[in-house]
């Protein structure tokens, strides 16, 4: 630590050793990534690679996207195209959920409740650099 006194007052700094410095950054690039966004009750935004749980026994992760045929938003298309994202429910099997329901299903059923892909972000064609994030809406199912 270094000081130095100047008329009004006195500066106290710290000099990091670029060695010191480096382990900073590779820490905090180690560091979790951040908590998956609530957006309602009942609603989840998850980045990619992300888990959320959902309730006390049922955590879902959004682990890859398998098509983006999604028409771009500035460009007119005759079909609105799909995408289809790969979540996982704590375990090695992998579901698939769908954009476009014509193109397979919007949602499932686990365990005793109902989750439904609302949509992939950010949307092609916007120009947005923003992380890839699905926004999925769940439910317990009736009894």
């Amino acid at each position: 630590m270094e000081t130095f006194s100047l008329r009004r007052g006195t500066i106290t700094y710290v000099r990091l050793r670029p060695s010191l410095i480096a382990a900073l950054v590779f820490l905090s690039a180690c560091s979790k990534s951040p908590a998956a966004s609530t957006t309602s009750a009942n609603e989840v935004l998850l980045e990619l690679g992300q888990r959320a749980v959902l309730t006390g026994d049922i955590g879902v992760r959004f682990t890859k996207v398998v098509e983006d045929s999604r028409c771009p938003a500035n460009v007119v298309c005759i079909w609105e195209g799909n995408a289809r994202v790969e979540l996982t429910f704590d375990g090695p099997e992998a579901d698939s959920l769908n954009t476009n329901g014509s193109s397979g299903p919007r949602s499932l059923t686990h365990k005793y409740l109902r989750l439904e892909l609302v949509n992939l972000e950010p949307y092609p064609g916007t120009g947005s650099t923003d992380p890839l994030r699905v926004r999925l809406r769940w439910g317990y199912l009736p009894d």
